[in-house]
């Protein structure tokens, strides 16, 4: 019979015999070998943190398999690792135990969005998360390994946030692109680099101007609460925030000057030197923020 339960403290020793395991360090991006005291120092602040969650799944009375989620740098993520016995690779156990742990009250009580990070060249622990319904998010390099970044919501309420979208290019057609890849409705979506260029005039978009007029229109209209502006306008008016409440949040592709916006309010994000490749990511990132402060 197999159960999941958390970690306790009799699993110290076992979870380290499992970590300096030369294939489970093969694929580790810190590959040295753990010291007893270094691990156990590890294992007393993981059990400490409530934002953690450590899930061990038992088989016939045997551990085989565990899986560590911790805090990612955004609200409302969390990061998975998980690994499998030394005697038991390859009988199912990590894709079993995954699955399960993706519906665990531990875990869906403290985040909207669970991320992993797979080597390219690990073909099995790619395909555990591909089969567990996780999307590809990136790549990457870090430490000389190429890896891959996947996603996956595990609330319902995280499709549901209501936000809009503003812009045009390539940066709000990226966006779009991954919003769909995780079947994420905006409530609205303006097109409207020319009515921003024309609009902004002096570089200062009003709050009586054309672009802000439909904007706040459209937040009265759909229920939007945030809104993700791609590149334009050059400037905020702060009346938006009144519309807005959860906040905007500006995505731009080049780095600037201090004096480029106005000064930051209250609800006002501002992420520069975004690309393509990037903007994918951030939005999910701050989405996952909002909905969690929502829940909390």
């Amino acid at each position: 019979m197999k159960t999941i339960r958390p970690f306790c403290a009799d699993d110290c020793r076992l979870l380290l015999s499992w970590r300096n395991h030369p294939e489970a360090r093969r694929w580790s991006f810190d590959s040295h070998t753990i010291e007893p005291g270094e691990h156990e120092a590890w294992f007393r602040d993981f059990l400490a943190d409530p934002r953690r969650v450590g899930l061990m799944l038992i088989d016939d009375g045997l551990p085989v398999a565990q899986i560590r989620l911790e805090p990612a740098s955004h609200p409302g993520i969390l990061t998975i690792s998980i690994a499998t016995s030394p005697d038991q690779f390859r009988k199912g156990y990590a894709r079993e135990l995954l699955g399960q742990a993706m519906h665990h009250p531990e875990v869906t009580q403290r985040a909207v969005m669970v991320r992993a990070e797979t080597f390219t060249e690990h073909e099995g622990s790619m395909k555990v998360f591909e089969s567990a319904g996780f999307k590809l998010l990136g790549h990457g390099t870090r430490h000389g390994h190429e890896y891959v970044e996947w996603r996956l919501p595990i609330s319902p309420v995280f499709t549901q946030f209501p936000f809009g979208l503003e812009g045009e290019g390539p940066l709000l057609a990226a966006a779009q692109e991954m919003l769909e890849k995780f079947e994420i409705a905006p409530r609205f979506t303006l097109r409207t680099e020319r009515l921003s260029r024309e609009s902004a005039g002096s570089g200062m978009l009003t709050a009586s101007s054309p672009l802000s007029v439909q904007l706040q229109d459209q937040a009265l209209a759909t229920g939007a609460r945030a809104l993700f502006v791609f590149d334009w306008p050059e400037r905020i008016p702060t009346e938006l925030l009144a519309h807005f409440q959860d906040g905007i949040y500006v995505l731009r592709r080049a780095t600037s000057s201090a004096g480029a916006y106005l000064e930051l309010q209250t609800g006002l994000c501002e992420s520069y030197g975004v690309t393509t490749a990037t903007v994918g990511g951030l939005l999910l990132d701050f989405l996952c923020g909002l909905v969690q402060r929502r829940r909390g």
